[in-house]
This record gives C-alpha cells, structure tokens and sequence, in this order.
C-alpha cells in the first residue's frame, strides 16, 4: 500500500505520524510544520507548487481552528489536482466535513483521531493497540483502515456525533484526570501535608491498574459506596472555605452515588442522606 504522504502540522500528533510512515516505507512529501510555514509556503505561488509538491494523502495535523481554513486555501491552489488525493484531518470533535472545500475539488475527505495522549517527542509506537476513529468519505475510510492496521491498532467507523461524544469522554478520562490530582493535591498542600502527590501516586497507581482491568462500578470503593456519611460530612467540613473544591467533591460524590446505587450494596435510606448531603 506505501505511496506518497505529506502531514501539514508537525505537532506531537504531526511528528509521530510522520514517524510512522517513514519508517512503513511511505515516501513523505515534507508538508509545513505549522500555520505561519503554510503561509509563506504559498504566498508568492511559486512556480514549484506543482501537483507533486503533496502527496497522495494529505494530513492536517494542525490546532482544530485552523484545519477548514488550510483546506480552502489548498483548493484554490490552481496545480493541485485533488481527485485521486485523500484529505484526513486529525481534530477529535470536527467532522471530515470541515474539508468540504477539498471534497469540493473532488478529494475523498475523512477525519481520523486516534484515542490517546500524545506530547512531543512520541514516535510510532504510541499508536499500537490504541482506538482510532474514522469518519468520512468510504473510500478514504478504506485506505485509512488499511493504515491503522498497519499502525498495529484498531478502527473504529464512527458517525460525527459518535466522535464528538468519544473525545469528550477522552478528554474526561485523560485531561480532566490530570486536573482531578492537581484538585487532591491542593487539598494536601493546603493543608500542609508534606510530600504531596508522593503520598497519592501508590493510590492512583492501584486503582488505575483496578479500572484497566475492569468496570467503573466494579471497582468503586471509599465512604459513598460504604454508605459512611458521617466521613462525608468530615470531608465538607475540611473544604468548607474553598467552594471550587466543595463543588467538585459533591459532583464526583454524585457520580460515585450513581455508582453505588447499581451496585446495589448500598442501602435506600443511606443514599437518600448522602444524596442530601451531596446536593
């Protein structure tokens, strides 16, 4: 399957694709590394921006506020014959309908997000065995089904709503956990717990290996799911003065109530209190 590609954006996302398929025995057409690059690129519409000067597929690996923006300005590139090209962008929420003006120009357009974190610096390897959602045209489906294959991971053909719904999660289980232990680490540091996050890290090892080899509710432990209320109350009464850490402990208690209640360990009378306590 090896052909020519070129990736428009060399981000974390951008460098670890190009990574990959230099060493999958694709010829890269060298695409510019960020929005200013692509500019300038074509600015002066140089002679040498010929039909060659892109490959076959294209990747736009560029911050999403840019991506339907690049796309119009490739298509008014006069020499780029775009209907046996491939248009994919890599933004977790736009549909590949943000390339409209390339399938205009007759590309097969699609939009591929691999579900993981990427940071500079990653390589090839970061794709295997992770989910990569597609959405877009069938053909250009098809050939990146082939390329996700070959990136030892797994598709997954997603409709546009679908694929909004997967990064929100993602950036849930991903981000916003990074954001929940600097949330407990403030707690400690307010408090004038010494080591901080040291003390958390065997904890949040623990029971990241406890959710990888399981399910949410199977896992769930601590005072909401015990029915400990009186620990509950403690534990508002600890973040009293901070309403920003009050709030957000009552809405992961909520959450843990939900939990709780399908598990159906924890007593009605009990969960009626601590879904007071948590309102």
């Amino acid at each position: 399957m090896p052909g020519t590609v070129s990736v428009i954006g060399r981000g974390a996302l951008g460098s670890a694709l190009s990574d990959f398929f230099g060493s999958d025995g694709w010829e890269i057409i060298p695409g510019p590394d960020n929005r200013e690059q692509f500019y300038r690129f074509i600015s002066d519409e140089k002679p040498e921006i010929e039909d060659r000067t892109f490959g076959e597929i294209v990747f736009i690996t560029t911050p999403d506020d840019q991506i339907e923006e690049i796309a119009e300005k490739l298509s008014e590139l006069p020499s780029l014959q775009w209907e046996r090209r491939i248009a994919v962008h890599c933004s977790g929420v736009l549909s590949s309908g943000s390339l409209a003006a390339l399938k205009n120009k007759g590309a097969s357009v699609a939009s591929m997000h691999p579900v993981q974190t990427f940071v500079k610096g990653d390589l090839k390897n970061r794709f295997e065995n992770i989910y990569i959602s597609l959405e877009g045209d069938e053909n250009a489906c098809l050939q990146l089904e082939r390329i996700v294959k070959q990136m030892k991971a797994s598709a997954m053909r997603v409709s546009p709503e679908q694929k909004t719904a997967i990064h929100t999660a993602a950036v849930i289980a991903s981000n916003y956990m990074v954001s929940l232990m600097s949330a407990a680490n403030r707690v400690l540091e307010s408090n004038g717990v010494g080591s901080g996050f040291d003390i958390l890290r065997p904890l949040l090892r623990q029971t990241s290996a406890n959710l990888l080899a399981s399910e949410p509710q199977e896992v769930l432990s601590g005072p909401v799911k015990r029915g400990d209320i009186d620990t509950i109350a403690r534990h508002l009464e600890l973040l009293e003065g901070n309403r920003d850490l009050t709030t957000l402990y009552k809405l992961l208690g909520r959450e843990a109530l939900i939990i709780a209640e399908k598990q159906g360990e924890l007593q009605e009378i009990a969960a009626r209190r601590i879904a007071e306590i948590l309102k």
